[in-house]
């Protein structure tokens, strides 16, 4: 419910804890979103559920959401069998081809870019890339690394192409370096289908697990630098 109240519509589940705590526990994760009316995606209860997109319509603009996960930790998902929906060539082909179905917008959601804490893409993210285009995806938010991470903007077949290789933490108590605490919102602006506008909101978390948002060109500067040093801008 809280998360609902924040104004929250849709969350990915394909993350490298989401079965910590086994079957019964992700079972229950979905119930309580599905009561709370929050979208889910990239986890279920066999492969079919985990690599079905959740969709959102914003002002007569369809989305549609896929996720997958590559960290160590989470189970996979299979076809009689709970998890993830893990970071395959397969999979991601199969998610994108049924987010596209109905959908004017697709947005991947990769949990990704192992091992973690850095900034730069990887080689491996590169390839990831352009399966993830390839197979029909428009825009890439991707988080896994705990740091804010490279952004991409370059143009497709559908227009500029955003891809965010991590936005770094923002309910999570890691207080032991600046990088771990200060965090981007990326706000992604549409006019129709057509991406014109991405900003990134810096952030600093306190007390273990508050995010505050600080002053981009003040207290916010360090994080946007650390971002802009490492990303591909047109």
């Amino acid at each position: 419910p809280l998360l609902a109240r924040a104004g929250i519509d849709v969350v990915t589940l394909a993350s490298n804890h989401i079965t910590d705590q086994g079957v019964d526990a992700l079972q229950e994760t979905m119930d309580f979103l599905d009561d709370a009316g929050v979208r889910w995606f990239g986890a279920g209860m066999n492969l079919a559920a985990a690599r079905k997109p959740a969709r959102v319509d914003v002002r007569g603009v369809r989305f549609a959401f896929v996720g997958f996960n590559e960290i160590p930790g989470s189970a996979a998902a299979g076809p009689k069998k709970p998890g993830v929906a893990w970071l395959t060539a397969a999979n991601v082909r199969a998610s994108i081809a049924a987010a596209r179905k109905g959908a004017d917008v697709v947005i991947v959601v990769p949990q990704w870019a192992w091992p973690e804490y850095h900034a730069e893409f990887t080689a491996r993210q590169r390839d990831q890339m352009k399966l993830f285009f390839d197979a029909g995806a428009d825009h890439v938010i991707g988080h896994g690394t705990h740091w804010s991470s490279a952004i991409s903007i370059t143009e497709g077949d559908r227009g500029s192409r955003v891809v965010i290789s991590s936005h770094g933490n923002f309910l999570f108590g890691q207080d032991w370096s600046r990088q771990t605490q200060e965090g981007v919102l990326p706000e992604l602006t549409f006019v129709g289908t057509r991406l014109v506008q991405v900003r990134l909101h810096p952030y600093i978390v306190i007390d273990q697990a508050q995010p505050n948002l600080t002053a981009p060109t003040t207290d916010g500067k360090h994080v946007l630098q650390q971002v802009w040093s490492v990303s591909q801008l047109p």
